[in-house]
C-alpha cells in the first residue's frame, strides 16, 4: 500500500505512475495535502507533521516491505514527516519528473519519471 501525501491525488496521476505505484504497492491511499501556512514557526510545523504521523501509523500495523508513503508537500514539514517515518523504519518516496519548457512564459509539460527513496543519506 502507498500512502499519498501531495497536491496531486492519485486519480490525476499520469498513467505510469500510477502503474508503477500499483504494481509495487497494490493500493494508494490518499491523505488531504496540509496547508503549510509560509508564517507558522518550526514547532507549529512539527505538530503538523505529528499529526500526520499518527495518521500514517495504523496503516503500518502490518507493514511489509511494500508498503511506503509517497511525500510531495513544503520542505520544511517534508523534513520533519520524513525524519520520523524514516526512524519508524518506513519508507517514503518522491517523485522524479523531467520537463521541457515550451516557451519563453517557462509554460511546459511535466513528466513522471520515477519514485525516488528518501533514505539517510
Amino acid at each position: 500500500m502507498l500512502i499519498n501525501i501531495s497536491n496531486n491525488h492519485s486519480s490525476s496521476w499520469q498513467t505510469n505512475q500510477l502503474e508503477m505505484a500499483i504494481n509495487k504497492y497494490e493500493s494508494i491511499v490518499d491523505f488531504d495535502f496540509p496547508r503549510i501556512d509560509p508564517i507558522l514557526s518550526e514547532d507549529e510545523i512539527n505538530e503538523i507533521s505529528e499529526d500526520y504521523y499518527i495518521k500514517i501509523i495504523p496503516y503500518f500495523s502490518n507493514a511489509d516491505r511494500f508498503n511506503a508513503v509517497h511525500l510531495m508537500a513544503e520542505p520544511t514539514f517534508t523534513f520533519c514527516l520524513v525524519s520520523k517515518l524514516l526512524k519508524k523504519g518506513i519508507e517514503v518516496i518522491s517523485s522524479t519528473t523531467k520537463g521541457e519548457i515550451k516557451n519563453t512564459k517557462e509554460e511546459g509539460e511535466i513528466e513522471f519519471v520515477k519514485f525516488r527513496k528518501y533514505s539517510n543519506f
